[in-house]
């Protein structure tokens, strides 16, 4: 995209902070596939466990590795490997993006986008996720289908207290009409 950089540039002076230093390492809760292999018959002190399909299946709370302080919490996530049809980019679909619910954990197949208290507070970083914008910034560094950490460093982070729509985020970097329809227009080439 030839006019990426001029559009980089432009929340790169406006933004302070960005998603890449807000969204958690691949495998937040040290859960891999290799280990949901080997699970003990009994359950009794058992968590639900989120893996590939968006399936669950119970697991010992001994096979959380790590992050446990965010079991109860919701989880803003997205699959850490999505895309693979389309030739010219692996981009990412608004529906990847999902909200789990306290008291589940995840597999490796999930990134941990944000953690929030409450419900409420989970939908509106969804919101912000789902914005043209967020996919478009997203999109310039997904070039496979791994979503790692690194496709986040040019997404902004906004404030989560509140919802997002294209035209409120667009608004707030202060993007003209020919920028707006130019990322509109490579968010549905890409799509």
């Amino acid at each position: 995209d030839i006019r990426a950089y001029e559009l980089i540039d432009k929340v790169r002076n406006s933004a302070n902070k960005f998603m890449v230093d807000y969204v958690y390492p691949r495998n937040p809760f040290g859960i891999t596939s290799t280990t949901l292999r080997n699970i003990p018959v009994s359950l009794e002190n058992s968590v639900t466990c989120l893996i590939r399909e968006r399936k669950t299946i119970q697991i010992p709370k001994e096979m959380i590795l790590k992050n446990k302080n965010l079991v109860a919490k919701y989880k803003v996530v997205v699959p850490a490997a999505v895309g693979g049809t389309k030739a010219v980019r692996d981009f990412l679909p608004v529906n990847q993006f999902f909200i789990v619910d306290p008291q589940i954990v995840l597999s490796e197949t999930y990134i941990i986008i944000g953690v929030f208290d409450t419900r409420q507070d989970a939908e509106k970083l969804l919101s912000f996720l789902k914005t043209t914008f967020c996919r478009y910034f997203i999109g310039l560094r997904k070039l496979t289908q791994h979503l790692s950490r690194d496709c986040w460093k040019w997404v902004p982070l906004v404030d989560f207290s509140q919802n997002w729509d294209d035209d409120k985020v667009f608004d707030l970097f202060d993007f003209t009409k020919d920028e707006r329809l130019h990322i509109q227009k490579k968010v549905a080439e890409w799509s």
